[in-house]
């Protein structure tokens, strides 16, 4: 996708006043009206970037593949080899013993054809049966819905759908499982989506295997386009000095995780802002972009922007105090330094709260949505459970920040 995270401006930066008296408009969510102050509600408050502190946890070493350039392809063939070398791109020959994560994000440009098959083959290089668990969501624009709907207000995309697919593990939003065995030196197509001319296609994939496998990702127009296929043409992502460029290769990273210590929760009237989706942009915070162990040489070093990364963080929230406190969570678009408001909209996706799937729109006017409002009494500790899966064609970064109403 086209990455729209962007460098840090070189105005003053916009220092935070603080909570305003309202937290912002009713928000339409799944034809909802939500409350003032209920999870899923928007609120006009977002820290400033020069405001974050570093996200606590830390990411994994889980192979995560990741298939972004060409974000646009315009002829049949391989978007991704892991099995062999892949031409004038490079060679990224991987075999993964225990298996890997697999992110997706294209659009069908192939002219000639009214849709192609995007293909995920699965190859078996030793010499006995490998069991592959595979587990994930595939949608393109055009597939159902699965209850997001579209428009400025709500929520449209594959990009969304396939991420809540994937959480909720519903078909409806594109969600598929399924157990396969290779045979020695064989291969499997694992996954087979057709994709319209002209739609976009987003998915994201967990694959556990007893055994070595390799992974390739194919466009193919017709059945001959599996015999022997070179790499598919299209639009490749900028290389100059200082762009984000779209990721293509294997990474290092599919999961970022907390599991710590307490957090104090700051002061009443004040908000402390933690760091989601961080670029090298933010890199004096936090960089937590998974980076290449082997990238093709016209793509990212890092997956920037954390497309695919699932997110995992238990934070107990801490009152130190000697009363009670009120407590908010929130998801949020922080502004860039000398930033008004942030272009485009931010995020799109499911994030789940202590178990509950809230379906978000950090929309373009830098407006946040609330996770939930707690009580914590003097000394308490309030568990905020929450769990997203990083969904294409968000606007890095985002912010989770806690506030202390009163």
């Amino acid at each position: 996708m086209l990455s729209k995270s962007h460098p840090p401006q070189q105005q003053a930066p916009q220092r935070s006043a603080g909570l305003p008296a309202s937290l912002g408009r009713p928000f339409s969510n799944q034809d909802q009206q939500k409350k003032l102050g209920a999870p899923g509600a928007d609120t006009n408050t977002a820290l400033s970037v020069d405001h974050l502190k570093p996200l606590p946890g830390a990411l994994d070493n889980r192979p995560l593949i990741a298939s972004n350039n060409p974000e646009m392809f315009t002829s049949p063939g391989y978007l991704l080899r892991t099995s062999g070398p892949s031409g004038a791109r490079g060679d990224i020959s991987s075999t993964f013993d225990k298996g890997f994560d697999l992110y997706i994000h294209h659009l069908n440009k192939v002219k000639g054809v009214s849709a192609v098959n995007l293909v995920v083959i699965l190859r078996n290089p030793s010499a006995r049966p490998v069991t592959v668990d595979l587990d994930g969501a595939l949608q393109q624009t055009g597939d159902a819905k699965g209850g997001w709907g579209h428009g400025k207000e709500g929520f449209g995309g594959p990009n969304a759908v396939a991420a809540d697919g994937a959480m909720t593990r519903d078909a409806s939003k594109g969600h598929q499982s399924k157990k396969l065995v290779i045979a020695p030196g064989g291969s499997v197509r694992a996954v087979v989506h057709r994709v319209n001319h002209g739609a976009e296609i987003d998915g994201r994939f967990v694959v556990n295997s007893d055994g070595p496998i390799s992974c390739d990702l194919l466009a193919e127009a017709r059945a001959a386009d599996n015999q022997n296929p070179g790499m598919a043409e299209g639009h490749m992502a900028s290389t100059a000095p200082g762009a984000l460029g779209r990721a293509s290769g294997v990474y290092q990273g599919a999961n970022w995780t907390y599991r710590g210590g307490p957090i104090p929760i700051p002061e009443v009237g004040q908000a402390s802002g933690y760091l989601v989706s961080g670029t090298k942009y933010q890199q004096k915070i936090q960089n937590q972009a998974p980076q290449a162990s082997k990238r093709y040489t016209d793509s990212s070093q890092g997956v920037e922007g954390c497309y695919g990364v699932r997110y995992d963080l238990a934070f107990p929230l801490h009152n130190p105090g000697t009363s009670t406190r009120k407590v908010q969570v929130a998801f949020t678009a922080p502004l860039k330094p000398g930033e008004k408001q942030p272009p485009s909209f931010h995020w799109m996706g499911p994030v789940k709260v202590n178990g509950q799937v809230l379906r978000i729109r950090v929309n373009e006017l830098g407006d946040g949505s609330i996770l939930g409002t707690w009580e914590i009494p003097a000394g308490g500790t309030q568990n905020v459970h929450l769990e997203f899966l990083t969904p294409g064609d968000i606007t890095a970064p985002e912010a989770i920040e806690v506030r202390t109403l009163k």
